[in-house]
Protein backbone atom coordinates (compact mmCIF):
# COMPACT_ATOMS: atom_id res chain seq x y z
CA UNK A 1 0.00 0.00 0.00
CA UNK A 2 1.11 3.58 -0.67
CA UNK A 3 -0.26 6.66 1.25
CA UNK A 4 0.54 10.37 1.16
CA UNK A 5 1.39 12.62 4.45
CA UNK A 6 1.33 16.11 3.98
CA UNK A 7 2.97 19.32 5.90
CA UNK A 8 4.93 22.79 5.11
CA UNK A 9 8.45 22.59 3.36
CA UNK A 10 9.54 26.69 3.15
CA UNK A 11 12.84 29.21 0.42
CA UNK A 12 14.73 31.53 -2.25
CA UNK A 13 15.56 31.72 -6.14
CA UNK A 14 16.40 33.17 -9.79
CA UNK A 15 19.43 35.11 -11.51
CA UNK A 16 19.70 38.52 -13.40
CA UNK A 17 21.79 40.82 -15.62
CA UNK A 18 23.81 43.48 -14.88
CA UNK A 19 23.85 45.78 -17.80
CA UNK A 20 28.30 45.98 -19.32
CA UNK A 21 29.03 49.34 -21.51
CA UNK A 22 30.50 48.89 -25.17
CA UNK A 23 30.19 44.73 -25.16
CA UNK A 24 30.23 44.16 -29.11
CA UNK A 25 27.26 42.36 -30.31
CA UNK A 26 29.14 39.83 -31.88
CA UNK A 27 32.91 38.67 -30.94
CA UNK A 28 35.53 35.89 -29.85
CA UNK A 29 37.10 35.24 -26.86
CA UNK A 30 39.83 32.75 -25.83
CA UNK A 31 39.69 30.29 -23.64
CA UNK A 32 42.19 29.09 -21.01
CA UNK A 33 42.13 26.01 -19.08
CA UNK A 34 42.56 25.90 -15.54
CA UNK A 35 43.18 22.68 -12.96
CA UNK A 36 40.96 22.02 -10.44
CA UNK A 37 41.98 19.24 -7.85
CA UNK A 38 39.67 20.02 -5.55
CA UNK A 39 36.24 20.38 -7.68
CA UNK A 40 33.77 22.97 -5.82
CA UNK A 41 31.22 23.76 -8.57
CA UNK A 42 27.98 21.98 -8.36
CA UNK A 43 27.11 20.62 -11.60
CA UNK A 44 24.19 19.63 -12.67
CA UNK A 45 24.89 15.86 -13.87
CA UNK A 46 28.03 14.40 -13.20
CA UNK A 47 28.55 10.73 -13.12
CA UNK A 48 32.36 9.20 -12.64
CA UNK A 49 32.98 7.66 -16.34
CA UNK A 50 34.98 4.55 -16.23
CA UNK A 51 39.10 4.89 -17.00
CA UNK A 52 39.20 1.57 -19.02
CA UNK A 53 41.69 1.47 -21.19
CA UNK A 54 42.39 5.08 -21.20
CA UNK A 55 41.18 8.82 -22.23
CA UNK A 56 40.97 8.50 -25.72
CA UNK A 57 40.52 12.61 -27.13
CA UNK A 58 41.34 12.83 -30.03
CA UNK A 59 38.06 14.56 -31.28
CA UNK A 60 38.90 17.46 -29.03
CA UNK A 61 41.12 18.14 -26.17
CA UNK A 62 43.57 15.63 -28.65
CA UNK A 63 45.21 13.11 -28.09
CA UNK A 64 45.00 9.30 -27.02
CA UNK A 65 45.93 8.57 -23.24
CA UNK A 66 46.50 5.16 -22.77
CA UNK A 67 45.78 3.62 -19.62
CA UNK A 68 46.03 -0.29 -18.08
CA UNK A 69 46.01 -2.08 -14.60
CA UNK A 70 48.88 -2.82 -12.92
CA UNK A 71 47.93 -5.61 -10.00
CA UNK A 72 45.90 -2.55 -8.22
CA UNK A 73 47.88 0.43 -9.69
CA UNK A 74 46.70 2.18 -12.78
CA UNK A 75 49.32 2.94 -15.44
CA UNK A 76 48.54 6.19 -17.72
CA UNK A 77 50.24 7.94 -21.01
CA UNK A 78 49.97 11.33 -19.32
CA UNK A 79 51.68 12.96 -22.45
CA UNK A 80 50.10 10.83 -25.39
CA UNK A 81 53.68 9.82 -26.01
CA UNK A 82 52.93 5.55 -26.43
CA UNK A 83 54.83 5.15 -22.98
CA UNK A 84 53.06 4.30 -19.82
CA UNK A 85 54.89 6.27 -17.48
CA UNK A 86 52.76 7.00 -14.90
CA UNK A 87 51.63 5.59 -11.85
CA UNK A 88 48.74 5.70 -9.59
CA UNK A 89 48.19 3.95 -6.70
CA UNK A 90 45.68 3.75 -3.88
CA UNK A 91 41.66 4.87 -3.54
CA UNK A 92 42.32 8.51 -5.56
CA UNK A 93 44.56 10.17 -7.56
CA UNK A 94 44.88 13.01 -9.71
CA UNK A 95 46.43 13.50 -13.26
CA UNK A 96 46.90 16.04 -15.36
CA UNK A 97 47.01 15.08 -19.07
CA UNK A 98 49.23 17.20 -21.43
CA UNK A 99 48.77 17.97 -25.03
CA UNK A 100 50.67 20.23 -27.27
CA UNK A 101 51.04 22.59 -24.20
CA UNK A 102 47.49 22.50 -23.04
CA UNK A 103 46.55 20.39 -19.66
CA UNK A 104 43.05 18.60 -18.92
CA UNK A 105 43.08 16.84 -15.10
CA UNK A 106 41.13 13.89 -14.42
CA UNK A 107 40.11 13.11 -10.49
CA UNK A 108 40.68 9.48 -10.28
CA UNK A 109 39.14 6.96 -8.25
CA UNK A 110 39.76 3.31 -7.85
CA UNK A 111 36.63 2.11 -6.15
CA UNK A 112 34.58 0.00 -7.09
CA UNK A 113 36.85 0.35 -10.48
CA UNK A 114 39.17 2.74 -12.17
CA UNK A 115 37.02 5.91 -12.99
CA UNK A 116 37.77 9.48 -13.31
CA UNK A 117 35.47 12.89 -13.30
CA UNK A 118 36.70 15.95 -14.33
CA UNK A 119 39.90 17.90 -12.92
CA UNK A 120 39.86 21.31 -15.12
CA UNK A 121 38.08 23.53 -16.66
CA UNK A 122 38.31 26.41 -19.80
CA UNK A 123 37.55 30.13 -18.43
CA UNK A 124 37.36 33.07 -20.75
CA UNK A 125 35.11 36.58 -20.49
CA UNK A 126 32.66 38.07 -22.22
CA UNK A 127 33.24 41.75 -21.51
CA UNK A 128 32.91 41.45 -18.08
CA UNK A 129 30.92 38.78 -17.72
CA UNK A 130 32.97 35.05 -16.91
CA UNK A 131 32.33 32.27 -18.68
CA UNK A 132 33.21 28.99 -17.24
CA UNK A 133 33.00 25.13 -19.27
CA UNK A 134 33.04 22.06 -18.02
CA UNK A 135 33.37 18.57 -20.17
CA UNK A 136 30.97 16.87 -17.62
CA UNK A 137 30.37 13.76 -19.56
CA UNK A 138 34.17 13.13 -20.23
CA UNK A 139 34.75 12.94 -23.35
CA UNK A 140 37.66 15.36 -24.23
CA UNK A 141 35.16 17.92 -25.87
CA UNK A 142 34.16 21.02 -24.46
CA UNK A 143 30.52 21.51 -26.82
CA UNK A 144 28.36 19.16 -25.94
CA UNK A 145 25.00 21.55 -25.97
CA UNK A 146 22.58 20.06 -23.08
CA UNK A 147 25.41 17.52 -21.77
CA UNK A 148 28.63 19.32 -20.73
CA UNK A 149 28.58 22.59 -18.06
CA UNK A 150 28.90 25.93 -18.16
CA UNK A 151 28.29 29.00 -15.14
CA UNK A 152 27.80 31.94 -16.25
CA UNK A 153 29.09 35.14 -13.94
CA UNK A 154 30.61 34.26 -10.42
CA UNK A 155 28.04 31.77 -9.23
CA UNK A 156 29.48 28.67 -7.93
CA UNK A 157 26.45 26.64 -9.37
CA UNK A 158 26.16 25.28 -13.11
CA UNK A 159 23.53 24.76 -15.63
CA UNK A 160 24.45 22.84 -18.90
CA UNK A 161 25.91 23.92 -21.62
CA UNK A 162 23.29 26.22 -23.28
CA UNK A 163 23.21 27.05 -27.15
CA UNK A 164 22.37 30.59 -25.76
CA UNK A 165 22.76 32.78 -22.40
CA UNK A 166 22.11 36.27 -21.05
CA UNK A 167 24.52 38.67 -20.63
CA UNK A 168 24.51 42.56 -20.42
CA UNK A 169 20.28 42.18 -20.48
CA UNK A 170 20.67 40.32 -23.74
CA UNK A 171 20.74 36.97 -25.32
CA UNK A 172 24.08 35.73 -27.13
CA UNK A 173 24.15 32.49 -29.14
CA UNK A 174 27.15 30.51 -28.21
CA UNK A 175 29.83 28.65 -30.68
CA UNK A 176 32.36 26.47 -28.46
CA UNK A 177 35.46 24.80 -30.03
CA UNK A 178 35.32 21.30 -29.20
CA UNK A 179 38.70 21.52 -27.53
CA UNK A 180 37.82 24.53 -25.22
CA UNK A 181 40.41 27.22 -26.53
CA UNK A 182 38.00 29.37 -27.75
CA UNK A 183 34.08 30.32 -27.79
CA UNK A 184 32.46 32.78 -30.16
CA UNK A 185 29.04 34.76 -29.05
CA UNK A 186 26.45 36.85 -31.49
CA UNK A 187 22.96 38.06 -30.98
CA UNK A 188 19.97 36.08 -30.52
CA UNK A 189 17.30 36.09 -33.26
CA UNK A 190 13.85 34.65 -31.86
CA UNK A 191 11.24 34.79 -29.58
CA UNK A 192 12.18 36.03 -26.08
CA UNK A 193 10.54 35.85 -22.73
CA UNK A 194 11.28 36.23 -19.11
CA UNK A 195 11.57 33.54 -16.99
CA UNK A 196 11.57 33.58 -12.39
CA UNK A 197 11.15 30.93 -9.54
CA UNK A 198 9.38 31.57 -6.56
CA UNK A 199 10.38 29.09 -4.16
CA UNK A 200 8.45 28.65 -0.60
CA UNK A 201 10.83 26.98 1.98
CA UNK A 202 13.02 28.14 4.99
CA UNK A 203 15.95 27.04 3.27
CA UNK A 204 18.28 29.21 0.89
CA UNK A 205 18.30 27.83 -2.46
CA UNK A 206 22.20 26.73 -3.62
CA UNK A 207 21.23 25.63 -7.43
CA UNK A 208 18.45 25.36 -9.79
CA UNK A 209 18.60 24.54 -12.85
CA UNK A 210 15.55 24.38 -15.81
CA UNK A 211 16.35 22.85 -19.40
CA UNK A 212 14.18 23.46 -22.65
CA UNK A 213 12.27 20.44 -23.39
CA UNK A 214 14.69 20.24 -26.25
CA UNK A 215 17.70 20.34 -24.19
CA UNK A 216 19.50 23.24 -26.51
CA UNK A 217 18.71 25.88 -23.61
CA UNK A 218 19.82 25.76 -20.09
CA UNK A 219 19.32 28.30 -17.24
CA UNK A 220 20.59 28.60 -13.89
CA UNK A 221 18.67 30.33 -11.25
CA UNK A 222 19.00 30.98 -7.45
CA UNK A 223 17.78 34.59 -6.69
CA UNK A 224 14.05 34.67 -5.43
CA UNK A 225 11.65 35.78 -7.59
CA UNK A 226 14.41 37.03 -10.17
CA UNK A 227 13.73 37.18 -14.21
CA UNK A 228 15.67 36.08 -16.42
CA UNK A 229 15.76 36.25 -20.34
CA UNK A 230 14.71 32.94 -22.10
CA UNK A 231 14.15 31.97 -25.76
CA UNK A 232 10.65 31.35 -25.85
CA UNK A 233 9.74 27.50 -25.13
CA UNK A 234 8.75 24.62 -23.01
CA UNK A 235 10.88 24.08 -19.63
CA UNK A 236 11.19 21.96 -17.48
CA UNK A 237 13.26 21.64 -13.67
CA UNK A 238 15.92 19.11 -14.21
CA UNK A 239 17.39 19.76 -10.82
CA UNK A 240 18.54 21.75 -7.37
CA UNK A 241 20.12 21.98 -4.42
CA UNK A 242 18.41 23.91 -0.82
CA UNK A 243 20.38 24.23 2.48
CA UNK A 244 19.28 24.83 6.02
CA UNK A 245 21.37 24.85 8.92
CA UNK A 246 23.73 23.34 8.25
CA UNK A 247 21.53 20.32 5.88
CA UNK A 248 21.15 19.99 2.34
CA UNK A 249 18.79 18.17 0.27
CA UNK A 250 18.62 17.38 -3.61
CA UNK A 251 15.77 18.54 -5.87
CA UNK A 252 14.67 16.70 -9.02
CA UNK A 253 12.14 16.57 -11.58
CA UNK A 254 10.05 14.02 -10.05
CA UNK A 255 6.64 14.29 -11.42
CA UNK A 256 6.61 18.42 -12.30
CA UNK A 257 5.09 18.96 -15.65
CA UNK A 258 6.53 21.31 -18.25
CA UNK A 259 5.81 25.08 -18.07
CA UNK A 260 5.94 27.60 -21.28
CA UNK A 261 7.51 30.46 -21.62
CA UNK A 262 5.54 32.48 -24.42
CA UNK A 263 7.14 35.55 -26.54
CA UNK A 264 6.91 39.29 -24.71
CA UNK A 265 5.73 37.17 -21.33
CA UNK A 266 6.83 36.79 -17.95
CA UNK A 267 6.25 32.81 -16.51
CA UNK A 268 6.88 32.03 -12.87
CA UNK A 269 7.49 28.50 -11.54
CA UNK A 270 6.54 28.35 -8.23
CA UNK A 271 7.61 25.17 -6.07
CA UNK A 272 8.45 24.26 -2.83
CA UNK A 273 5.65 23.94 0.31
CA UNK A 274 3.25 22.46 0.80
CA UNK A 275 5.18 19.33 0.34
CA UNK A 276 4.15 15.43 0.95
CA UNK A 277 5.86 12.18 1.45
CA UNK A 278 4.30 9.13 -0.05
CA UNK A 279 5.36 5.96 1.65
CA UNK A 280 4.85 2.21 1.01
CA UNK A 281 3.48 -0.42 4.48
CA UNK A 282 2.69 -3.43 5.13
CA UNK A 283 -0.27 -4.08 7.77
CA UNK A 284 1.26 -7.13 10.14
CA UNK A 285 -1.65 -7.34 12.39
CA UNK A 286 -2.40 -4.59 14.42
CA UNK A 287 1.09 -3.18 12.85
CA UNK A 288 1.82 -0.83 10.34
CA UNK A 289 5.71 -1.73 8.88
CA UNK A 290 6.96 0.52 7.43
CA UNK A 291 10.23 0.28 4.48
CA UNK A 292 12.46 3.30 4.70
CA UNK A 293 14.02 3.17 1.78
CA UNK A 294 10.28 2.79 -0.07
CA UNK A 295 9.32 6.76 0.81
CA UNK A 296 9.53 9.70 -1.56
CA UNK A 297 8.58 13.79 -0.69
CA UNK A 298 7.53 15.83 -3.31
CA UNK A 299 6.87 19.28 -3.59
CA UNK A 300 3.95 21.92 -4.50
CA UNK A 301 4.74 21.18 -8.46
CA UNK A 302 5.86 17.35 -7.74
CA UNK A 303 9.20 18.25 -7.97
CA UNK A 304 10.67 15.60 -5.82
CA UNK A 305 13.64 15.83 -2.74
CA UNK A 306 16.20 13.36 -2.13
CA UNK A 307 19.47 12.61 -0.82
CA UNK A 308 18.85 14.29 3.02
CA UNK A 309 22.16 15.43 4.08
CA UNK A 310 23.21 14.53 6.63
CA UNK A 311 21.98 10.98 7.71
CA UNK A 312 18.82 11.54 9.58
CA UNK A 313 17.59 15.01 8.61
CA UNK A 314 14.87 14.50 6.11
CA UNK A 315 11.03 15.53 8.01
CA UNK A 316 9.96 14.38 11.28
CA UNK A 317 7.45 12.42 10.39
CA UNK A 318 4.60 11.55 13.64
CA UNK A 319 2.22 8.97 13.63
CA UNK A 320 -0.69 9.60 15.77
CA UNK A 321 -3.77 7.54 17.36
CA UNK A 322 -6.88 9.34 14.93
CA UNK A 323 -9.64 8.64 18.18
CA UNK A 324 -6.76 9.91 20.91
CA UNK A 325 -4.27 12.16 19.17
CA UNK A 326 -1.66 10.21 20.94
CA UNK A 327 1.68 10.30 19.64
CA UNK A 328 2.18 6.42 18.88
CA UNK A 329 5.83 6.91 17.11
CA UNK A 330 8.20 9.45 15.52
CA UNK A 331 10.68 8.41 12.86
CA UNK A 332 12.76 10.02 9.97
CA UNK A 333 12.78 8.10 6.70
CA UNK A 334 15.03 7.24 5.27
CA UNK A 335 17.14 7.41 7.68
CA UNK A 336 20.41 6.38 6.29
CA UNK A 337 19.99 8.64 2.68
Amino acid sequence: MRTTMQWLVVGALACGATAQEGLPQSGEVALKAKIRRSQKLMLPSEAATPVATGFHFQDGFGGDFRADIDGTALLIDADADGTLETRVEGETGFVVLTNNGRRYGVSLSSKPQWSFKAGSEVMGKIGSTKIRLIDQNHNGRFNDIGEDAMVVGNGRAASFLSEVVSIDGELRRLKVAADGSKLSYSPFVGDVGKLSLHAVTDGKVMAAVLNSKDGRYSVHLSKQDAEVLVPAGDYQLHSGVLSLAGSRVTMQKGRSKSITVAAKADQKLSWGGPAKAEFAYQENGDELVFDPNAIWFYGATNEEYRDWNPVGKSPLIVVTDKATGKVVAEARFPGSC
